[in-house]
């Protein structure tokens, strides 16, 4: 009955699992057998674990590991070892995890057992995944999948492609990892339902929202999302959530990922992942106490056992009867106070639920507020310097006789005017972007020569770079090319991306703009040899209301609104941008474009 239980657990039936578990630890505490009291503690943990019930599953496992060793059960004492590990991994404490696996593994490669050798490999598999180890984790699942498929294992065959599956995500060979993932279903096909599979439909969307494949991603992701919360896959379903957030945001559908977002609040603050965590030491440090204690429990077993043997067989009769008369009762009182008490956990969890609800509310709420704040802050501080530079500089002009003079003064209150209309033109464009009127359906998308924009933009700016006497390097390889796009966007993108070169370039120096084609894109290249960027700067580059490490070689006005600018508009026009930059050594970016737009543009 405990097998059947157990494999009830490999194809994912965890109620069935329960119920044939519990009922063979019954029997088997009735006849007193050890060794198969030690198999059903640990069969039931592997249930619990799979429930993310960790306290329980731990306490289960020491105690079969308590009775193993007390039996001489070497083999039984390392399979619980395993199961240890695989506890400790799913909490994420891998150098614990790692430390059982290699008890095990020292005693199951001395008995030469390959199918529990090939059985920690493929934990270590996933710990060193998790550490980001990938070339390792991939040597050991390759020697999984080599052995499994060898001796026709599906179950463990398919839970090792969609390890390595995992590893080659992580590497960003996305193609490959979606062919494992599909092989994994491939060999559970008729157990779609099930948690494992559920898993592999959660990781094959991932892998199409990286290549963006948004379509691919939303279908796969909504399966596993489903039979997650079928089969009570919380920790696994968070992850879910994070990714159908990510994909509804770079669809700008942020109604949805708002609602993806929050789910995935409220399933973390339940999952109380941290308060099974806090139960380990405790376990661990009842372990040895519990083998004597259950060693004097034993010997006091067997002395009542004596005296109830010497007692009078009709008295002990009476007594069961009792007994079982009073477990009756117990039991019926027990079942109303169980149900009584569910009411009223289900109750108080729709309450903490309405009110983590109006706490999103609220703080989202607080945040658009924080952001409009910041927004008015950044454009009252910017613009109050030019215009008492203007001020200053028209009482100057006043004064001022020498016509040299005046010219060089009105040059100045017009750099100034400039600087002043982009700030002005940075704040509507950030503006429009959060009340949504930057939506891909708003793009006037239209045919026009990506060559004609080059060449404005260049007279627009000969006066600026020549002010501090830097050079503009064009190199024009598509001077007949002719694509259907958003002349706008394109206009607003490059004018930004050469002035921030131009303002942040040391006087005297070159930046170097190219645009060429490449594999039915469109790629520009701006080169500076400014002071570059940092790490810390790198990750905040394209986030809104961030001023970077650097600043404007010659004072020019800088807003840290531009390249969010950059990057929201490089979105709807279906493009990508990169940086490619070293602190100190100047920086380039590389903005691409597609020359066809994709049929749902």
């Amino acid at each position: 009955m405990h097998l059947l239980g157990y494999m009830y657990i490999e194809y994912g039936y965890l109620d069935s699992a329960k119920k044939y578990l519990l009922q063979s630890h019954e029997l088997t505490k009735e006849i007193k057998n050890e060794k198969v009291i030690a198999q059903n503690y640990r069969l039931l943990a592997i249930y619990y674990e799979s429930t993310d019930n960790f306290d329980k599953a731990l306490d289960l496992l020491f105690r079969s590991l308590i009775i193993r060793k007390r039996i001489k059960d070497e083999k039984g004492e390392n399979a619980t070892y395993i199961s240890i590990g695989v506890i400790y991994q799913r909490l994420n404490l891998d150098s614990k995890a790692i430390i059982y696996y290699s008890k095990a593994l020292k005693y199951f490669e001395r008995v030469q057992n390959e199918a529990a050798i090939t059985s920690i490999y493929s934990n270590l598999g996933a710990i060193y995944n998790g550490i980001g180890k990938i070339d390792s984790a991939i040597i050991y699942l390759e020697k999984v999948i080599e052995y499994k498929s060898k001796i026709g294992d599906k179950i463990s065959l398919a839970k090792a492609y969609h390890n390595i599956g995992t590893s080659y995500s992580y590497l960003g060979k996305y193609n490959k990892a979606i062919s494992y993932f599909n092989k994994a279903i491939e060999l559970k096909a008729g157990n779609e339902t099930n948690f494992s599979s559920a898993n592999d439909y959660s990781m094959l969307g991932r892998c199409y929202l990286k290549i963006k494949n948004y379509a691919e991603a939303e279908k796969y992701l909504l399966i596993g999302e489903k039979n997650l919360k079928a089969n009570n896959g919380l920790s696994n379903l968070i992850e879910t959530y994070q990714f159908l957030a990510d994909l509804y945001e770079e669809k700008k559908d942020f109604t949805k990922s708002i609602y993806y977002t929050a789910s995935l609040n409220r399933l973390n603050d339940s999952l109380e992942l941290v308060k099974n965590k806090s139960y380990i030491s405790e376990f661990e440090t009842k372990f040895k106490t519990l083998e004597k204690e259950q060693e004097n429990e034993l010997l006091k077993a067997q002395n009542q056992l004596l005296e109830s043997e010497s007692k009078n067989n009709t008295l002990l009769a009476i007594s069961l009867l009792v007994v079982l008369f009073i477990s009756i009762y117990l039991a019926f009182n027990l079942k109303l106070v169980r149900k009584t008490k569910d009411k009223l956990i289900n109750k108080n969890k729709i309450i903490e639920l309405k009110n983590k609800e109006v706490a999103n509310q609220n703080k989202n709420l607080a945040q658009l507020i924080e952001e409009n704040q910041s927004l008015m802050g950044i454009l009252a501080h910017d613009l109050r310097s030019p215009f008492n530079k203007i001020s200053g500089l028209t009482h100057l002009l006043e004064e001022e006789k020498d016509e040299n003079e005046k010219a060089i003064f009105i040059n100045y209150i017009n750099t100034i005017c400039k600087d002043s209309l982009q700030l002005i033109q940075d704040t509507i464009d950030i503006s429009e972007i959060f009340n949504d009127k930057h939506t891909v359906t708003s793009v006037k998308f239209e045919k026009f020569s990506p060559s004609d924009v080059l060449d404005n933009l260049m007279n627009s700016f000969k006066v600026i770079a020549k002010e501090k006497l830097i050079e503009i390097e064009v190199i024009n390889a598509i001077e007949r090319l002719e694509i259907t796009n958003s002349k706008d966007y394109l206009t607003r993108i490059l004018d930004n991306l050469l002035s921030n070169s131009v303002k942040f370039s040391p006087i005297k120096s070159q930046v170097i703009f190219t645009a060429t084609l490449l594999n039915n894109n469109l790629v520009f290249s701006i080169k500076d040899n400014g002071p570059g960027f940092t790490e810390l700067d790198k990750q905040q580059l394209f986030m809104r209301f961030k001023k970077l490490s650097a600043r404007p070689t010659a004072n020019e006005a800088s807003s840290g609104l531009g390249l969010f600018i950059v990057k929201q508009l490089t979105n709807l026009m279906h493009g990508d941008i990169q940086v490619i930059s070293e602190f100190g050594k100047g920086s380039e970016f590389v903005l691409t474009i597609p020359v066809k737009l994709p049929n749902n543009a």
